[in-house]
């Protein structure tokens, strides 16, 4: 059970401290005290020794489907804490295995739509119009599905991720032959919200601070690898439609310059908040909580940003407000901070200088691509940081009991 459980969790986005924390809640609560459960990137183990004159006991899983499925994180911490307050082993199964054979919350469909509006919100926030948005909007969902396409191949997602790249920058190419250049910019830069890997970033931090080294270095790796996807596809596509005298070039970048309107930007990230949480598999319950979040902390972001404050300092008060009103939120609802903390990101993510990044290396600029990309890569790690400090401020929930800093009570 514990093992079924830590595989369900990892398997779902939960970082390597909540699947460990879960797994000896279980163990404790069927009085197996003294378990030993070690979590990895790709594996989970278990060890148990009744007594010192005794041969240990020890068992394995391997965990090679990892996606962003909060909703059954959720479910699964929700049963954690029915066994930690004395649900039986053989109901425990059965409510398990309902879990695990459970559709998700939301349809193929619905998922496809709001990847596509995460990048139509993203464009109008770096300044796009109606026929950006709409623009975006086509490009989003051809990369989802391009990516959904390759997938079925059973190709690794680097090559999803830079088939969604591909499809989404060309779009953005071709559109630049009918309108301003410039808008363009704004379409290819609201796609790459909806693929930067934001989320193994984040667990990558939050292991690593945890002192899960090995598990934080691979999911660094896996960020690298997702991210090299993302370079390769933009600007193999910006230099192809370079060569064939269409696509924006590093003076048409005005789109950031003059963004949406203040009101206009906030309610928009808000929307993006929510598309971004959809995407997640967010339970639907927690999504009015993640917005809210996205809503607050980029309103003070903005707010910083309009007072004159560097981007990386606004971004690290952001950030650090979003751990802790993250970890509030899961206190009150009961669950994890993944689901309420990493959609109220979205809109903070570094799309516009990644895109800036990748248009001047297409063009051979790497004095001026390198300080963007160093840049993006500055605030990605500034949001996974912060994140993570603003959750300890607010306490660390215990999956087994949904309170900070108490760990489960053996049976």
């Amino acid at each position: 059970m514990a093992l079924r459980i830590g595989t369900a969790l990892l398997g779902g986005g939960a970082s390597c401290r909540e699947v460990e924390a879960a797994m000896r809640a279980v163990t404790s609560a069927y009085r197996l005290n003294g378990s030993v459960p070690n979590v990895t990137f790709s594996m989970i183990s278990l060890s148990y020794q009744p007594s010192v004159d005794v041969a240990p006991l020890a068992a394995d899983r391997s965990v090679l489907d990892r996606g962003s499925h909060y909703t059954r994180v959720d479910d699964v911490e929700r049963l954690t804490a029915r066994i930690a307050d004395g649900l039986s082993p053989s109901a425990a199964a059965e409510q398990l295995a309902a879990i695990e054979r459970g559709p998700g919350p939301y349809p193929q469909w619905v998922l496809s739509v709001a990847t596509a509006l995460v990048s139509a919100f993203a464009a109008v926030m770096v300044g796009g119009g109606w026929w950006v948005l709409l623009g975006a909007l086509g490009g989003g969902l051809i990369g989802e599905r391009a990516a959904a396409a390759v997938a079925r191949t059973g190709a690794a997602p680097f090559y999803q991720l830079g088939a969604a790249a591909i499809a989404a920058a060309g779009i953005g190419v071709a559109a630049s032959t009918v309108i301003d250049r410039s808008h363009a910019g704004a379409m290819i830069t609201g796609a790459l919200f909806a693929q930067f890997p934001g989320r193994p970033l984040v667990l990558a931090i939050n292991d690593g601070l945890a002192g899960y080294f090995l598990t934080a270095g691979a999911r660094l790796l896996e960020a690298f690898f997702l991210l090299t996807a993302i370079v390769c596809g933009v600007t193999g596509t910006l230099y192809i439609g370079r060569l064939a005298g269409a696509g924006p070039t590093v003076q048409d970048t005005s789109f950031g310059q003059a963004p949406t309107a203040g009101w206009a930007l906030v309610l928009t990230a808000g929307a993006l908040t929510a598309a971004f949480a959809v995407i997640h598999e967010v339970p639907p319950r927690a999504i009015a909580a993640a917005t809210a979040t996205g809503l607050a902390c980029f309103t003070t972001y903005h707010l910083l940003v309009v007072a004159h404050l560097a981007p990386v300092a606004a971004t690290a008060v952001a950030a650090i407000l979003i751990g802790i009103f993250g970890g509030l939120g899961a206190r009150v609802l009961g669950s994890s901070t993944l689901p309420l903390m990493v959609p109220a990101l979205a809109p903070l993510l570094p799309g516009r200088s990644l895109y800036l990044g990748l248009l001047a290396l297409s063009e051979g600029r790497f004095a001026s691509g390198g300080p963007q990309l160093a840049l993006a890569i500055t605030l990605s790690l500034t949001l996974a940081v912060g994140t993570d400090v603003g959750r300890q401020i607010a306490g660390r929930p215990d999956p087994a009991t949904g309170h900070p800093g108490r760990p489960a009570e053996p049976a």
